[in-house]
């Protein structure tokens, strides 16, 4: 099932690119205003390009599919929630022509593309209403 989330653009990050070839791009949407919360949905392969044309403040929808993975590290086993990115949609270009201290803004030139080392090929889990199978995400994640 294809969920879908509107906010404000708070955060825009940079492509990761694995040895694989994989590629990654996250994005965090900031909802609700009274208790506001900031989502990371993750854009992969070519999607990553789609936020080239994004601006921080501006309003957004984004149709997202909810991926879970299961990992069983040295010191137990850890589960994993992930937000995939399906679709994005501008509602509002506005966005901010000036950065303020709310939101993360780098003024620096564009820096060129991340490479990681990928760990290799691991087993992937079927995945409900997507047409081909998600790769796993590095294992050696900081938390």
């Amino acid at each position: 099932m294809q969920n879908e989330l509107s906010g404000r653009v708070e955060f825009i990050g940079e492509i990761k690119e694995f040895e694989s070839g994989f590629r990654l791009r996250d994005l965090v949407v900031q909802i609700g205003d009274q208790f506001p919360q900031f989502i990371t949905v993750q854009f992969i392969r070519e999607d990553c390009e789609k936020l080239d044309e994004l601006k921080l403040g501006m309003e957004v929808t984004v149709g997202f599919y909810l991926n879970g993975r299961k990992w069983d590290s040295p010191d137990g086993t850890r589960y994993f929630n992930t937000l995939r990115a399906s679709k994005l949609e501008i509602t509002d270009d506005k966005g901010l022509s000036e950065p303020n201290d709310s939101v993360s803004h780098s003024t620096e030139a564009p820096q060129p593309k991340k490479k990681f080392t990928d760990p290799g090929p691991k087993p992937v889990n079927d995945v409900e209403n997507t047409s081909e199978s998600l790769p796993e995400e590095e294992d050696d994640l900081p938390f």
